[in-house]
């Protein structure tokens, strides 16, 4: 389990992350959650809200940013392996509308 301030440190250097490798959208919100598990790796989940025309970003950049993550979590020694969601704001306002 990782405590408090590790979370925090986690979810700030993972947003500074995304944003520095992700040009094809505004970045609205970047949310980090830690998931533990019993028999595999634990997997940090992170959320990746953005908006931009087309509703979809590069995939040149968002291929890229799982390896880029993971990295850093390393760097962190925070046990656990990325797992990267991207969405657009447009279809969040879409699914609270339903």
């Amino acid at each position: 389990m990782i405590t408090n301030a590790e979370q925090a440190k986690l979810r700030s250097v993972i947003d500074e992350v995304v944003r520095e490798h992700i040009r094809s959208g505004d970045i609205v919100d970047v949310v980090v959650s830690h998931k533990e598990r019993l028999e595999d790796d634990d997997l940090i989940v992170v959320d990746v809200i953005f908006d931009n025309k087309l509703n979809r970003l590069d995939p040149a950049e968002t291929s890229e940013l799982a390896r880029h993550v993971w990295k850093r979590i390393v760097e962190l020694d925070v046990p656990g392996f990325p797992s990267l969601t991207f969405i657009a704001q447009s279809d969040l306002r879409k699914a609270a509308a339903a």
